[in-house]
């Protein structure tokens, strides 16, 4: 029992697989998608994350047809593969925003902050 468990650790199921966070953080290339999902799991990595990044064109477009295709390349390959994707849901950061277009939309929902300023008794703010 001791020997399987010790091997399963060094070659695990393909369920137990590592998954790679795998940013798309530049120009997309359909042949470069394939050959990273190949690479990954020549290494042993049988699933990944495809997590869109700031250095994605602008005018590739946040879920534009141009995007979506490409998702359809990793996906089409990892069945090909037997291998699992997660999809992660947000364009960049913060979460929500859409990589963008929530605010482009509405400048009313741009990221506020507070700031904590010391005072003394008496004081008044300078804003």
């Amino acid at each position: 029992m001791t020997q399987a468990f010790f091997q399963a650790l060094r070659q695990p199921p393909t369920e137990f697989t590592l998954f790679a966070f795998w940013f798309w953080n530049d120009r997309l290339d359909a042949d470069e998608l394939r050959r990273q999902i190949r690479d990954f799991q020549d290494h042993g990595v049988h699933g990944f994350v495809i997590h869109p990044r700031v250095g994605l064109p602008r005018d590739l477009g946040w879920m534009s047809d141009k995007l979506l295709a490409f998702y359809d390349v990793a996906l089409e390959e990892a069945v090909r593969r037997n291998m699992q994707v997660i999809l992660y849901d947000e364009g960049m950061y913060p979460s929500g925003s859409s990589a963008g277009q929530v605010v482009a939309a509405n400048p009313d929902y741009q990221t506020r902050c507070l700031a904590k300023i010391d005072l003394a008794p008496g004081e008044a703010p300078q804003l």
